[in-house]
């Protein structure tokens, strides 16, 4: 599994992004994460059937074998249940799972003689059976089952709606309102509240009514009189964002267990690093001493990743690109100083140069050391063959020896190997005879 750099997700020292979980950003994987633990704790289980959240499961578990997802993502995605077992794997957790609905359906006609399902889950599933058969993707094998039981392939009418004035539907609102704000505290009802789907879209509408000026004046009375929020969700992401503090506070200081308050830690430390946490959220989480960057850890995650790298690069004569990039981060760390003195020695020590310039110097003067050990001499011929480029090199150390430019470090070096400072004239035309 690589590695992953990404929201402060791994230290990589010269910043790879590797397993990104192309075309989520963060905050749509998080909400994700969240709409699938809410699932799981209505349904009890982690079999979506079908949809936008089936999709996104189904890609994280392609994207995992792939190798494509950071750890980070697979652990909370693991505390949440999720399974990555293969195909036949899953097959039959989906047939428990139809196995267990269908055992419910037959008691309910055992125990009441009919198949009027009430209970919702019962009643969604079957329906799924209904579009299922209609489609022509319900196994033979399922069918048959169910027509033992008579099921009711054609859906029961909807009841007759009683006849009532807009007056009245609205004072039924208003009192389903009362009745939310009786059981939570407030009149924030979330956009998607699964509790009633029809309260939150009528308490949208409320909002849209009164913003293009269409809500009468004594509704919107009413409505202050209530508490009603205005401001659409921010009551409500208040409400959770307090839950989850409260859960922490009481949780202490010991290690974190569960995936949905450990991915909500994880977004205060990063909103705090972007600057766009609230002064008074800020404020409330200093109070409780929480740990905005658990600086031990992390200081012990990049020394190991450094010390991998430094081993890899010792034993590699020829680096790869992951290898190369690692060098050039240490470079830049250098230029700025701030690389320690033991790393820059120890890279030095493997032969890690600090600049591309340096490299290709000591990479020339490497081939005249293999020059002069051949031919016994350092009198390269601009005509010899294959020696136009080292040449070209010694003539550029005559013009930087004599214009000052060359190093007194350089200088030595080539004096070491009998370097000649002035060319004679032959040697520009005639190959060496050695």
């Amino acid at each position: 599994m690589r590695s992953m750099k990404e929201a402060g997700l791994g230290d990589f020292p010269y910043g790879i992004v590797g397993g990104v979980n192309r075309g989520f950003s963060r905050e749509v994987w998080e909400r994700r994460l969240e709409e699938l633990l809410e699932f799981r704790r209505r349904e009890g289980h982690l079999n979506v059937p079908r949809g936008r959240l089936a999709t996104w499961v189904a890609n994280q578990r392609r994207l995992i074998g792939a190798g494509e997802v950071d750890e980070h993502r697979v652990r909370l995605l693991h505390d949440a249940g999720v399974s990555w077992e293969g195909l036949a794997a899953r097959r039959e957790m989906q047939q428990a799972a139809w196995d267990r609905m269908y055992g419910a359906l037959r008691t309910l006609k055992r125990s009441t003689g009919h198949l009027n399902a009430t209970e919702p889950r019962l009643a969604a599933w079957m329906a799924t059976q209904r579009f299922l058969r209609k489609a022509g993707t319900l196994s033979p094998d399922r069918q048959v089952k169910l027509d033992a039981l008579e099921f009711p392939w054609t859906r029961p009418p909807a009841p007759v709606p009683e006849r009532n004035t807009r007056a009245q539907a609205w004072e039924r609102s208003v009192q389903a309102l009362r009745e939310y704000k009786a059981a939570h505290g407030d009149c924030a009802v979330p956009a998607r509240w699964p509790g009633d789907r029809k309260l939150a879209q009528w308490v949208s509408h409320q909002r849209t009514l009164r913003k293009h000026g269409r809500l009468a004046p004594q509704r919107i009375e009413q409505l202050d009189r209530l508490g009603f929020v205005w401001s659409g969700e921010s009551a409500a992401r208040d409400r959770r964002w307090d839950d989850r503090f409260n859960a922490l506070k009481r949780h202490g200081h010991q290690p974190l267990q569960d995936p949905a308050l450990i991915a909500w830690v994880w977004r205060q430390r990063n909103d705090r690093r972007r600057g766009v946490l609230r002064p008074d959220r800020l404020r409330r989480l200093e109070s409780i001493r929480f740990d905005w960057a658990p600086v031990e850890s992390r200081a012990q995650r990049r020394k190991k990743t450094w010390e991998t790298m430094f081993a890899a690069l010792k034993k590699t004569r020829w680096p790869n690109r992951r290898l190369e990039r690692w060098i050039a981060a240490q470079r830049r760390l250098h230029q700025k100083g701030r690389l320690s003195r033991d790393r820059q020695r120890r890279l030095e020590e493997a032969g890690v140069s600090w600049t591309s310039r340096e490299q290709k110097w000591e990479a020339k003067f490497a081939d005249l050391e293999a020059w002069r050990r051949s031919h016994g001499d350092c009198n390269v011929p601009m005509a010899a063959e294959k020696g136009g480029a080292l040449a070209r090199w010694i003539s550029a150390q005559r013009a930087d020896y004599k214009s000052g430019r060359l190093s007194e470090e350089r200088i030595s070096r080539l004096d070491a190997i009998g370097f000649i400072w002035e060319a004679a004239p032959h040697l520009l035309l005639v190959p060496s005879s050695r």
